[in-house]
């Protein structure tokens, strides 16, 4: 197990869960839709800590630049900060 750090809240994760999934165990509330990567919907900025995604249609060139990620799709690689 792993420390994250979601919306103030330290959590735990699994190998393999989504920020998405982890934050919905905490009872942290991420909007979400299409959990496929395509709508945007659970878009959040990734303060620091790095993360892999497999599919990231829904961002645009400026929101990678600007650190967004999609938390449907993002699996934290070691400590990550959220901004929701």
């Amino acid at each position: 197990m792993i420390r994250r750090n979601v919306c103030g809240n330290s959590s735990k994760a699994r190998e393999g869960e989504t920020l998405l999934d982890v934050a919905a165990g905490s009872h942290v509330r991420i909007e979400s839709a299409c959990r496929s990567g395509s709508c945007g919907t659970c878009m959040v900025k990734l303060k620091s800590g790095q993360v892999r995604m497999s599919v990231e249609d829904a961002l645009g060139e400026d929101d990678k630049t600007e650190g967004f990620i999609l938390a449907c799709q993002a699996e934290p690689d070691g400590d990550v900060v959220l901004e929701a």
